[in-house]
């Protein structure tokens, strides 16, 4: 009866440990890439915070572009979470990175999102600029034209002119005849 009772006892020490390793609903959920069904898991479940594991991977998913819980600001502070509560866990170092990643990450769409802003704001001020440049050249051939039509206006006046200036030197040539003709 030793052996039977040896091995009745291996399988009842054993359960708890099987137990402990059967995959929970939310691990099942996060394995099976239902990962909006695991976060809201996560965020109803306050047990779940206590489970390096659980904070961990539910940090990660939430920090993967692509993911549909992709949030890095909150993978951020589930990872600060993670690393005040767990700092002897062995994902420490990976949720060190992967918190420095997101910094990084959050630098730069600051970064773009700065630059976005600029670059619209010069955009408008080059639709500004265009707009001005358009008034300008309409202004500018507008004096173009008015330019040429005060050209031929000085050309016809000279041409007139000088047709008066003709007309007088052709009478005073007259005048001049008849002046002497008078004397002579």
């Amino acid at each position: 009866m030793r052996p039977a009772s040896t091995l009745l006892l291996a399988l009842v020490a054993a359960a708890p440990a099987a137990c402990a390793h059967a995959p929970s609903a939310f691990e099942r959920a996060l394995d099976d890439g239902r990962l909006v069904e695991a976060a809201r898991m996560f965020d109803q479940d306050s047990a779940l915070w206590r489970d390096e594991d659980a904070v961990f991977r539910t940090a990660v998913a939430r920090a993967m572009p692509g993911s549909p819980i992709y949030d890095p600001l909150h993978a951020r502070a589930e990872l600060q979470t993670f690393l005040a509560r767990f700092p002897q866990s062995r994902h420490r170092i990976e949720a060190i990175r992967l918190d420095a990643l997101l910094t990084q990450l959050q630098l730069l769409s600051n970064q773009n999102r700065s630059l976005a802003l600029r670059a619209d704001s010069l955009a408008e001020r080059m639709d500004s600029l265009a707009a001005r440049a358009d008034s300008a050249n309409a202004r500018a051939a507008e004096q173009r034209k008015m330019t040429l039509q005060l050209q031929a206006d000085l050309r016809r006046s000279e041409a007139q002119l000088k047709s008066v200036q003709d007309e007088l030197d052709r009478l005073k040539a007259i005048d001049l005849r008849l002046s002497r003709r008078k004397r002579g």
